[in-house]
């Protein structure tokens, strides 16, 4: 093996494992992305549920206070 075919052999490898790491991060990316977006859908459902709980602890309490004018 010539100087240059070394020369080339390393530039290929280097190349290669670009690309390698530039694959392998598109797919953490990917992955990122993803659960990402889980998080987000998952904030917005107990947000909901957090809304639903505040709202039934209010009829709770509206409840309450008219059993306890019906009790007098």
């Amino acid at each position: 093996m010539t100087d240059r075919d070394y020369f080339n052999w390393l530039i290929d490898e280097k190349n290669d494992k670009i690309r390698d790491l530039e694959k392998e991060n598109l797919r953490l990316t990917d992955e990122v992305d993803f659960w990402k977006t889980q998080a987000t859908n998952h904030q917005k459902e107990l947000i909901e549920k957090h809304d639903i709980i505040t709202n039934q602890m209010k009829k709770i309490e509206e409840l309450k206070e008219e059993l306890k004018h019906w009790e007098e």
